[in-house]
């Protein structure tokens, strides 16, 4: 080998030396980059399942209230209807309570409702048929001085109870008055009872 060729293979042998070195660099960059990627995409992926899985545990959670806060409603609603229900059916059985209880009534809820003086209770045309003779008298009775009640011959439109009257200004007494007025407190006991 001559001396020429010497140096043109320790040239090659240095490039090739030099190359290997770059490459093996190249290589080992390529390498650390490529795991520092997929360090970085394993903790994205992480980020992105932890924030997802507590996506779904809120969605879950706002589905599973939503469904409590409905199931609720229903169930108040179908509370509130057998209430009403109940009320109605009391109303509708103080309507039909027979002649003695029904009058019985009258006079209670009269001597509750009357003014300290003179005044007229009216009923309706089915009442004033069937009222009692001395319904009046029971009625004297129960009232406490000054108040007095005459009982007016003409009837009154309406469906249960009585109407008072004093000096023209009418005040309703009729069952349907008194369960509106009374609607809180016979809800209350109503839900005392069929929810107890």
């Amino acid at each position: 080998m001559t001396g020429l060729e010497k140096i043109l293979a320790d040239i090659r042998q240095e490039s090739g030396d030099t190359a290997a070195q770059i490459n093996a660099k190249a290589d080992a960059r390529i390498a650390d980059t490529m795991n520092a990627a997929a360090q970085r995409a394993d903790e994205y992926g992480a980020r992105v399942r932890e924030r997802t899985q507590a996506q779904l545990r809120e969605t879950a959670e706002r589905a599973e209230s939503a469904a409590e806060l409905d199931r609720r409603k229903r169930l108040l609603e179908e509370k509130q209807k057998l209430i009403a229900e109940a009320i109605g059916a009391a109303l509708q059985k103080a309507r039909e309570l027979p002649d003695g209880a029904y009058f019985d009534t009258l006079v209670k809820m009269a001597a509750a409702a009357a003014h300290p003086r003179e005044g007229e209770l009216r009923l309706n045309e089915r009442d004033l048929a069937r009222c009692p003779a001395d319904f009046s008298q029971r009625l004297a009775a129960a009232l406490q001085a000054p108040a007095s009640l005459r009982v007016a011959k003409e009837p009154a439109s309406i469906a249960s109870g009585f109407v008072l009257v004093y000096d023209g200004v009418e005040e309703n007494c009729t069952f349907e008055a008194v369960f509106a007025a009374k609607h809180e407190q016979l809800q209350d006991k109503a839900r005392e009872i069929l929810f107890s």
